[in-house]
């Protein structure tokens, strides 16, 4: 529902153009104080086209994607978006399902099985988050997040050596990541133990 609001930032930045104008237009003349007013209407009244076009393009997503879903049956990318969309949206059960659908298609779909094993992670299945995560490492090496996620794996099942590899592996792969230079930091100075981390999908 956030994209439906993603404008409204900018609709503040214009509100506070509006009231700059106001200041300095003393200064200007009638014809480029009204120009400006126009122009700052115009800016207005495009952001919330675009706005309103975003949020209906949300509403009708679920639609648009069942149209993709039958028209390309054993495409495993529609129920990526799908699985995308429930997420956003807060709809747990449909994006559970969404990732069936998805590795019911493509087994060692690497993202997918991260994005699953996070879940899993979140209910506490812990071994079987690690199965998903250790075939989506295999499935594509080079992804940093599931390198990622692997060290929350094991930092919150009490292993910090291992979860620092890990975490140390994910600098390999994204140099600067400021989530696993932390994590690293925290488990080389940590001598108490450790708060429970969340993983990202």
């Amino acid at each position: 529902a956030h994209d439906r609001y993603f404008y409204l930032p900018h609709l503040g930045i214009c509100a506070l153009l509006a009231v700059a104008l106001e200041t300095w237009m003393p200064r200007m003349s009638k014809i480029q104080g009204r120009t400006l007013r126009i122009a700052l209407l115009c800016a207005i009244a495009g952001l919330s086209v675009i706005s309103a076009s975003r949020a209906r393009l949300w509403t009708d997503m679920p639609a648009l994607l069942e149209v993709s879903m039958k028209r390309n049956p054993e495409d495993p990318q529609p129920y990526v978006e799908a699985a995308r969309y429930y997420r956003r949206a807060g709809n747990r059960a449909q994006e559970m399902a969404s990732y069936a659908q998805v590795l019911s298609r493509s087994p060692n779909h690497a993202w997918a099985l991260n994005a699953h094993a996070v879940r899993l992670m979140e209910e506490n299945q812990l071994r079987r988050a690690l199965e998903e995560l250790t075939r989506a490492y295999q499935a594509d090496p080079r992804r940093a997040q599931t390198a990622f996620n692997l060290g929350v794996l094991f930092e919150n099942g009490g292993h910090p050596t291992e979860a620092r590899k890990w975490y140390e592996r994910t600098l390999i792969l994204q140099p600067g990541d400021p989530r696993a230079i932390e994590s690293v930091r925290r488990l080389t100075s940590s001598t108490k133990p450790l708060e429970r981390k969340r993983p990202n999908p």
